[in-house]
């Protein structure tokens, strides 16, 4: 046995947000991302054998679930709870339900119409 690693490999397995398998959302909801697997700050193909060495560093990274129903039609007051709430970042708002907030966290309705008319 080679000095310096683990007696035996590990079989890491891991999804890229392109994957033949996303996490599939339902009725006009957005695919989760935000998956995948890295060793040493390096992608992980999916399925590989490899051998762990002390100090090596995996990081699974879980996405959320496949979204459900068209986040353009969420009512923007509950897209401002849920950040509220920490379940959305500010520019997750802006990004996935095209809600534009002000620094107080309420609705920037003028900003908001704008996003979801584009």
């Amino acid at each position: 046995m080679a000095a310096g690693y683990l007696a035996s490999s590990v079989r890491l397995s891991g999804r890229s947000e392109d994957s033949d398998f996303p996490v599939l959302g339902r009725l006009g909801g957005r695919n989760g991302r935000g998956y995948g697997l890295k060793v040493n700050g390096k992608d992980v193909d999916h399925g590989i054998y490899r051998r762990l060495y002390p100090g090596d560093k995996v990081r699974f990274q879980v996405s959320g679930g496949g979204g459900y129903g068209d986040p353009l039609e969420r009512d923007p007051e509950r897209v401002t709870r849920d950040v509220a709430e920490g379940y959305v970042s500010v520019e997750g708002a802006r990004r996935d339900y095209a809600v534009a907030l002000n620094p107080d966290l309420s609705v920037n309705a003028a900003e908001t119409k704008k996003l979801r008319k584009a």
